[in-house]
């Protein structure tokens, strides 16, 4: 009896020994996706003075700006630097009395967008006029020479002016839902975009 019990017990402790060395040894497991990657788990955040919602990755970061000569007041809401991709909505507000639902001032937001990166010879791959909540708008698929893929998305409701960008490096594969340089987090980001 006196040699079982040390052998058992020495055959428990290398045991053990072997459990705890296979688990310092295995690799830790991968972190979890970032939400960038799964527009599922996206929440929906609302600004009512912006008269706006989207479904987001993470809480906006909002700044206030303003925009164009007249320097009319505007809200910025944008994802943290260093994700895979970067989300903006622009809400620019311009006087009450302004009527920004017409067909001009689409083309000339348009425009203006063209006008700030043509140093990077952007080339239209897709340009279709769109609505959101019955609103004229346009949408933009753009490729740059410095291989970037720049979604656009803008549209005005009276006197406000809303612009909407996801912008990724072409042909990354990484995460998933990458297929079409990240389509499906591009669009739910900007296909959420709901005024009331």
């Amino acid at each position: 009896m006196k040699i079982v019990i040390p052998i058992a017990a020495f055959i428990f402790s290398l045991a053990g020994f072997v459990s705890v060395s296979a688990q310092q040894s295995a690799p830790p497991p991968p972190p979890a996706p970032a939400n960038e990657y799964s527009p599922k788990v996206w929440k929906e955040y609302v600004f009512a003075d912006d008269n706006v919602r989207f479904r987001f990755p993470i809480e906006p970061i909002k700044a206030e700006t303003v925009s164009g000569m007249a320097k009319y007041p505007a809200h910025a809401f944008t994802n943290r630097k260093g994700m895979f991709i970067m989300l903006q909505l622009s809400v620019v507000t311009f006087p009450n009395d302004a009527n920004l639902e017409t067909g001009e001032v689409l083309k000339g937001a348009e425009q203006s967008g063209l006008d700030r990166i043509k140093d990077l010879a952007p080339k239209i791959i897709k340009d279709e006029e769109i609505t959101v909540d019955g609103h004229a708008g346009k949408f933009l698929l753009i490729e740059t020479n410095d291989g970037q893929v720049l979604r656009l998305k803008f549209f005005s409701v009276k006197n406000r002016l809303y612009n909407a960008v996801a912008i990724v490096e072409k042909g990354k594969r990484h995460g998933f839902n990458w297929e079409n340089d990240f389509e499906v987090p591009a669009m739910a980001f900007l296909d959420s975009i709901h005024v009331n």
